[in-house]
């Protein structure tokens, strides 16, 4: 019942779409669940999944928030909600890292990983500041290459030291809860 309720909550289906309190047929409340499931699209479910959170309401989170917000983003749910016991625990606690090697066994290999990883906080709209935001990393030291939406100046910052979550914190610093201008997108 664990998973059912976890499917619940993750996409936001309303209590009473979902099953009956009074006469909680685990059965019924399964199918239900099923039949819900079903009648959504990938897309729906996967966009249900990401507007959880707003850049607005990100900007009212202090900073231990946000970091717990970028971990549980880059988390594994999919695959935690299937394990169990003590094991459960400390694979929660595990997330999507960046590849700060450099090296790759094929050409592109460590960019389009790293990319991806930054990608899933686009929908927050952390390119809507910046006319170019890359990460780059060599022998482990990550550098962030940007130039502001509007400006003409390079920027160039590094990261040594720094673990994903606190490199995605510092790039939202610069972009979503900077006072920055944005580009119109609409």
């Amino acid at each position: 019942m664990a998973t059912i309720q976890n499917i619940i909550n993750t996409l936001k289906i309303p209590k009473s779409t979902a099953y009956d309190w009074n006469n909680s047929n685990s059965e019924d409340w399964r199918n239900n669940i099923l039949q819900i499931l079903k009648s959504m699209t990938i897309d729906e479910i996967k966009n249900k999944r990401l507007k959880r959170m707003t850049k607005e309401d990100l900007k009212k989170l202090n900073k231990e928030e946000i970091l717990d917000f970028i971990r549980k983003e880059l988390s594994f749910p999919e695959i935690s909600d299937h394990i169990r016991g003590e094991n459960r625990e400390l694979f929660e606690k595990e997330h999507k890292r960046f590849n700060m090697s450099g090296y790759e066994s094929e050409t592109g290999e460590c960019t389009i990983s790293n990319i991806n990883i930054l990608n899933e906080f686009a929908y927050l709209g952390i390119y809507d500041y910046t006319t170019y935001l890359f990460l780059d990393f060599y022998k482990g030291n990550p550098t962030l290459y940007y130039q502001y939406w509007g400006s003409n100046e390079n920027k160039e910052e590094e990261f040594g030291g720094y673990g994903t979550t606190w490199i995605i914190y510092e790039i939202f610093k610069k972009t979503i809860l900077s006072e920055k201008p944005t580009r119109r997108r609409a």
